[in-house]
């Protein structure tokens, strides 16, 4: 410090005793309202008007899940122009009027699945439609156990961390099911699924053989590639096929030089984009996570990565809806979600059972991985180097996108008149019924609780007693339990 050159300056910290000594002051206006609030007696509802949802032990990847499902409005009550009900979908006895065909079709995705000859905690239909129905009226966080029971999920599931694109695969899968031979049978299909050409081009012949598949989600190369647009480059990069590598256009044309590769012929309108930040290290033999800085774009246009044919009359632009967090490691982590619920307006933090107003730096920059910045994009400078430079443990797993030209159908407004009524009213009774118990029950103890819930409740604690002793704070899970197989 005093006679060693610090930092290249070419003079020490310190001369002849003293220090000059700058201090900047940065004035930072709180938009958010939380950035110095303890969340002591916190109340999600009265801050941000929604709710969160329990953690049971290890299933925040499920909860950031589930609210990026909920806030797609479509997902529970579609009301889209372009969707028209084939009438051979409609089931026997289903009435509809023409008018519903000829300017409008209202098919209300989730709720629309018939349950009300099943309503069963075995049925994931009915249990997704009454946690929906919860997160729109509850004033409080919600649980997730009737969904995860109904999964066949066991309490040792809870707390093992599955596959996120595996899990929302199956429930889409599920869903998709229980549509069949309903007005809402096409809906999850319009919404989240596109189409992918797969082709093999002769270079000097005419001749091609190629398919055309669905595809629900697109995974995106992280390493090697500084944004969203470069992996989209290189996920339709062309091979070509020479030399050793020709390709065999059959008995009229043999080996044949070709071009090999994918391209989009159609986006959804809810575009999933799972970033690959885990990848398999030859190196250390294991799998590990990527923290190298990965930006994504707050609007982009797909059009570039369309088949020439592809039908664009309408824009292929899309906005970002939602980010989907993974802070940690391959071995203990955490995950949580920015959700921006409307067209305009803020975007929130849902983490597990607290909702947080977030500003599109929290959104963005502290979501791109890579070595810390300051707000002026300039990386820190340590007091002294660093063998290496300090990584963010926290990036974006997941993307959601809207099409910008659908986005008033995507998040059209969810109403309680849009609820089934047997699941609206169950949840009333149940109400009634737990306010008359604690009227009636003399013990505070036990107040608005009856046997069942109580041994439930029992069961939780020890759970959660077990998994705290485990795992430290109830988030970190080790390697050996989040990693199982997708029991959806």
């Amino acid at each position: 410090m005093f006679n060693v050159a610090w930092n290249g300056s070419g003079r020490p910290l310190c001369e002849n005793e003293q220090a000059n000594i700058t201090a900047y002051v940065r004035i930072v206006e709180d938009e958010t309202g939380v950035l110095w609030h303890n969340f002591n007696n916190y109340d999600s509802k009265k801050e941000t008007g929604f709710v969160g949802l329990k953690n049971q032990g290890a299933t925040c990847y499920l909860n950031s899940l589930l609210q990026s499902l909920y806030f797609t409005n479509a997902f529970r009550k579609v009301c889209l122009p372009g969707i028209r009900v084939e009438l051979s979908s409609v089931p026997i006895g289903f009435e509809v009027s023409p008018f519903r065909f000829d300017l409008l079709t209202l098919a209300q995705a989730i709720y629309e699945i018939p349950t009300e000859d099943e309503e069963s905690m075995s049925n994931s239909a009915y249990t997704l439609q009454r946690l929906f129905y919860q997160l729109q009226t509850s004033d409080t966080a919600v649980s997730t156990s009737e969904l995860t029971k109904s999964f066949g999920w066991e309490t040792r599931h809870i707390f093992e961390q599955q596959d996120v694109q595996e899990l929302s695969r199956k429930l889409m899968e599920r869903m998709e099911e229980k549509m069949k031979e309903t007005p809402a049978e096409n809906v999850l299909p319009q919404l989240f699924s596109g189409k992918i050409k797969t082709y093999i081009s002769c270079i000097n012949v005419d001749y091609e053989s190629s398919r055309i598949e669905d595809f629900w989600d697109i995974q995106l190369n992280v390493s090697g590639n500084k944004n969203v647009l470069e992996s989209f480059k290189d996920y339709i990069q062309v091979e070509q096929l020479v030399g050793e590598n020709q390709y065999h256009a059959g008995d009229e044309y043999k080996l044949q030089d070709a071009n090999k590769g994918v391209i989009f012929t159609s986006f959804p309108d809810v575009l999933h984009l799972q970033l690959k930040r885990f990848e398999y290290d030859i190196e250390r033999d294991a799998m590990m996570k990527i923290n190298d800085r990965y930006e994504f774009p707050e609007i982009f246009d797909a059009a570039p990565f369309l088949t020439d044919d592809a039908d664009k009359t309408e824009p292929w632009t899309y906005q970002l809806h939602g980010v989907l967090v993974h802070s940690g490691d391959l071995n203990a982590g955490h995950y949580y979600a920015f959700l921006k619920p409307g067209k305009d307006g803020w975007f929130y933090k849902y983490d597990d059972d607290k909702v947080t107003k977030a500003t599109r730096r929290e959104v963005l920059e502290e979501n791109f991985g890579g070595e810390y910045r300051t707000p002026n994009s300039v990386y820190r400078s340590p007091v002294q180097k660093r063998a290496a430079p300090v990584l963010r443990q926290n990036s974006a797993y997941m993307l959601v996108y809207i099409r910008q030209s659908r986005v008033d159908n995507i998040l059209c407004p969810v109403t309680e008149e849009d609820i089934p009524q047997h699941i609206g009213k169950f949840h009333f009774l149940r109400k009634m019924s737990e306010k008359a118990v604690s009227n009636m029950d003399p013990r505070p103890a036990v107040q608005g609780r009856n046997c069942s819930q109580g041994a439930e409740a029992s069961r939780e604690r020890r759970g959660a007693s077990l998994h705290a002793s485990q795992s430290g704070d109830g988030r970190n899970v080790p390697a050996s339990r989040r990693h199982g197989p997708c029991r959806l």
